[in-house]
């Protein structure tokens, strides 16, 4: 979608900006008129615009000219025929004139075939009577019944036949009898499992019952989730986040909290990579000049500043409706 750049503007009659600043357009759009201003004084562009015109126009066609042009384009128009002249028997007439397959415009055919396209010959009232006989061999429905169907599974039945009507989940009743072997590895898995949770190792309680501080001085690697009711301070140099959702409750993110002067450039930015080079896009306040920047296609990643002469550095095209508000 392009953006959208609304002007002020006014949709009362006759309304006319009190003042604008110089160049600043304002319109008003049940009047259809245009207004600008020179700093000083509110005009109505179309005004100087048509005078303009209308004396361009005087200095390029005389009168006596123009009036000639006309009456050669009249006396064209009189040479053609009025439609009240041609009726619908004069297009039949020329129609009529071009009718037959080669023409283009075949009237009398039917689904674009002649009529003897449709006639019955001796040779397709022959195929027809193969067809026939052909379908009186075929097995009646009525003559089939479900047993006759069930005799005929009945001779395929069985696991290597790829149909066997008697399995459950593909597999026969004796796969589900439980084995005096199969207790036996069980009873062997509890033992195993038993030898496990012994006094030797921590136990759930145990975990549980650890409030105090725990300080960790080696690296920590936590496969599972983990829920931290309280406050999170990370006071590393670098915080990464390999997250591929990330859910934010706070509406409103704060950055350079700890800027203590405008030196700093504050804003957000992407990496992509375009012709096998890295790029950066992204926007930011600009601390020299105060202004908000979108840009494109740095080649150098942002630090606490955005290198606007940096090599790719440009402005990006912004997807955005710019409202000038009414007067």
């Amino acid at each position: 979608m392009a953006s959208i750049i609304k002007i002020k503007r006014s949709t009362t009659p006759s309304s006319v900006p009190s003042s604008l600043a110089a160049g600043e357009l304002a319109i008003n759009t049940a009047d259809k008129k245009l207004f600008s201003s020179d700093g000083s004084t509110v005009f109505q562009i179309g005004d100087y615009a048509l005078a303009n015109t209308n004396a361009y126009i005087a200095t390029k066609v005389s009168t006596s000219t123009f009036n000639s042009a006309l009456a050669n384009t009249n006396a064209y128009i009189a040479t053609k025929l009025d439609t009240s002249s041609y009726t619908a028997s004069d297009v039949l007439s020329k129609l009529t004139t071009v009718d037959g397959a080669a023409s283009g415009l075949d009237a009398d055919l039917l689904d674009g075939q002649q009529g003897s396209y449709y006639a019955v010959e001796a040779t397709e009232k022959l195929r027809l009577a193969n067809t026939n006989a052909y379908i009186a061999t075929k097995l009646d429905t009525s003559s089939y019944t479900a047993s006759d169907v069930l005799s005929k599974l009945t001779t395929v039945d069985g696991a290597a036949s790829g149909l066997d009507a008697d399995l459950l989940d593909g597999q026969q009743g004796t796969y589900y009898a439980v084995a005096a072997t199969e207790n036996s590895r069980l009873a062997n898995t509890n033992s195993y499992i038993a030898t496990k949770a012994n006094a030797t190792n921590p136990t759930t309680s145990g975990l549980l019952a650890h409030t105090g501080r725990a300080t960790i001085s080696t690296n920590l690697t936590v496969s599972g989730n983990t829920h931290i009711d309280g406050n999170l301070t990370v006071e590393g140099g670098v915080t990464y986040i390999s997250s591929s959702t990330l859910n934010v409750d706070d509406s409103m993110i704060k950055l350079a909290a700890n800027n203590a002067a405008d030196t700093i450039d504050t804003g957000a930015y992407g990496k992509y990579i375009e012709s096998a080079t890295t790029k950066y896009a992204g926007y930011f306040r600009d601390a020299t000049d105060g202004v908000f920047k979108f840009y494109v296609g740095l080649q150098s990643e942002p630090t606490t500043t955005v290198n606007t002469g940096g090599t790719g550095y440009a402005l990006a095209t912004v997807d955005a409706v710019i409202d000038g508000g009414t007067y």
